[in-house]
């Protein structure tokens, strides 16, 4: 007679950014080792309980994403609870869009859709070279994403492009960066941007320096 399915629940603290895994004391320690084991090889932050294993978010989410094809094997299955439910399910859903761009799923999109909505938006001064349409291309097709390169490879003009397609009305771009990329936000709009883009065409605003007391 097989052995029932163990539910390995697993619960996220939203003000810490920790997750806890919670096995049933009933059952024997294999699962719980497996995944202290795996822990350590990410992280040595843990808590260690008699039924609990509690790490950083980050290291729950690659145990379950390393351990996830294990469950019907081993016969245990994680089981999200709360909040952790909607943390675990974007964190799949972005892992699996991940799998098939690797799998050339971003070539699909339609480059040429892609210059004309930018046209539209009032896009028009600089056109895109291939390799920054292929960026803006998958970056579209993740949920979340990032743009690395060498300088003057175009990564600002294409995190501009990339603001215009996704953007929404009423929404404006919040740029972090350091002092000596101001100049190439300030000229991302003046290079690309036709007179007539409306609002997309207006100028980046660096706001005054708050001194803190």
């Amino acid at each position: 007679m097989a052995s029932p399915t163990i539910d390995v629940q697993v619960l996220y603290d939203a003000n810490s950014i920790r997750g806890t895994f919670l096995t049933p004391k009933s059952h024997d320690n294999a699962i719980s080792e497996r995944l202290l084991e795996r822990a350590l090889a990410f992280d040595d932050d843990y808590r260690l309980g008699s039924d609990t294993l509690d790490v950083t978010w980050t290291t729950a989410l690659s145990l379950i994403r390393e351990l996830a094809p294990l469950q019907r094997k081993q016969r245990f299955r994680f089981r999200p609870i709360g909040d952790a439910k909607e943390q675990v399910r974007r964190f799949l859903q972005g892992y699996r869009a991940l799998l098939s761009l690797k799998r050339g799923a971003a070539t699909q999109l339609d480059i040429n859709d892609i210059e004309h909505r930018l046209r539209a938006a009032g896009f028009a001064k600089r056109g895109l070279q291939p390799l920054q349409k292929c960026d803006v291309a998958r970056l579209l097709f993740l949920s979340n994403g990032a743009n690395f390169s060498v300088p003057g490879a175009g990564k600002t003009t294409v995190t501009f492009a990339l603001y215009l397609l996704l953007k929404q009305n009423g929404q404006h771009l919040l740029v972090v960066a350091p002092k000596n990329a101001f100049m190439a936000w300030q000229a991302v709009v003046r290079d690309c941007m036709q007179d007539a883009g409306g609002e997309n065409a207006e100028p980046f605003t660096v706001p005054s320096i708050i001194a803190l007391p």
